[in-house]
This record gives C-alpha cells, sequence and structure tokens, in this order.
C-alpha cells in the first residue's frame, strides 16, 4: 500500500488520518473495507476520514468503481464524512453523486473543523 493511515475513535466517532499516494484501486478498497471493519468491531456508525496527506491518482472510473463500494457499507453506516484538499473537488462531487442514499449521509469537505461539526451535531 503507498499510503499508510492510523485511527482514533473520540466520542463514538471514528476518526481516520491518512497520507501517500492512491496507486493501486485494490489497497484503496482494502482502506475502505479496513475502515468499516473497525467501525464495526467498536461498535461505530459515524465516520471522520481525514485524507487531507493523501494523493489521489486514481482514474475516474476507478474511483466511481470504489463509490459504489462504498455503497454496499450503507446499512452498516449513520454518517461518513471525508476530508480532502479542495484540489479534488471533481472527486468529491462524484463521490457524494454515487453514494447519495437513504439510509447514510456521505459527505466529503474541504474544511476540517466543518467536516467535525458535522459528524458530531448534524450542521454543515
Amino acid at each position: 500500500m503507498s499510503f499508510v493511515f492510523d485511527f482514533t475513535l473520540e466520542e463514538e466517532v471514528l476518526i481516520v488520518r491518512a497520507e501517500g499516494i492512491d496507486n493501486c484501486y485494490e489497497d484503496v478498497k482494502h482502506y475502505i473495507d479496513s475502515i468499516v471493519q473497525i467501525a464495526n468491531a467498536n461498535g461505530i456508525t459515524n465516520i471522520l476520514v481525514d485524507d487531507r496527506l493523501r494523493v489521489y491518482t486514481l482514474s475516474y472510473l476507478a474511483y466511481s468503481k470504489l463509490a459504489n463500494h462504498m455503497k454496499s457499507y450503507s446499512q452498516q453506516l449513520d454518517k461518513v464524512v471525508v476530508v480532502c484538499s479542495s484540489e479534488y473537488k471533481f472527486e468529491k462531487e462524484l463521490f457524494e453523486g454515487y453514494i447519495t442514499k437513504p439510509g447514510v449521509n456521505f459527505r466529503f469537505s474541504f474544511d476540517y473543523d466543518e467536516a467535525k461539526n458535522w459528524i458530531r451535531n448534524g450542521e454543515f
């Protein structure tokens, strides 16, 4: 894997911090699966992912497939927010468009404090 991540549990929220470069679809898919497994193992349904130090390099088709893969977890999660660099505006719109589904609130943000407020208080 060309990127690494760690996590903490804070007030019933799984906070994930990642850094590195996406260069393999399977690695990113494994990353998503790992995050959800950690959340499930700890009885957590709200996830904040800090991807500001991650570089997105996969194709738009690969990210579309990843977004569809993430939909499979919609029954296990309540709210997910990913904080990324503002240069990834297209990826943000792509993921939000694909993942919109009843039962899970999925958001992208370029502002960490805004994301943290939304995951805890529901205000974006």
